[in-house]
């Protein structure tokens, strides 16, 4: 599965308020992942990277995100705090400066869920 897949449902997901639509899409999906997206995806679905067991942390704080997003855009990092605070999402903040964003890539790297 690619990620734009997966982040595509994800999407798909949001927009759903019934758990048991929800239910429906994600049985769907789970039926034809290959053996070894299975574990990823359903870790990743549930908003989590490393399995439970795991001692791996992420490491990524509010601040590198911050920095991230406020060189990715072009913009200063207490730009990128303000609109999250706007917003209340940071999903929906950093979707909507990415959507202001000056400059375009000039391309694209698909990249698989594994």
């Amino acid at each position: 599965m690619q990620f734009l897949e997966f982040a595509l449902i994800c999407e798909r997901l949001e927009g759903i308020s019934g758990r048991l639509d929800m239910i429906e899409i994600v049985s769907t999906v789970l039926s034809g992942l290959a053996d070894e997206e299975l574990p990823i995806f359903v870790r990743f679905i549930m908003g989590r990277i490393f399995p439970d067991w795991s001692p791996q942390k992420l490491g990524v704080g509010p601040n590198l995100l911050y920095d991230a997003v406020a060189y990715v855009v072009g913009t200063k990092r207490e730009h990128v705090r303000e609109e999250i605070n706007t917003t209340g999402d940071a999903g929906l903040a950093i979707e909507g400066l990415l959507a202001d964003k000056e400059q375009t890539s000039f391309f694209v790297q698909e990249m698989d869920l594994i």
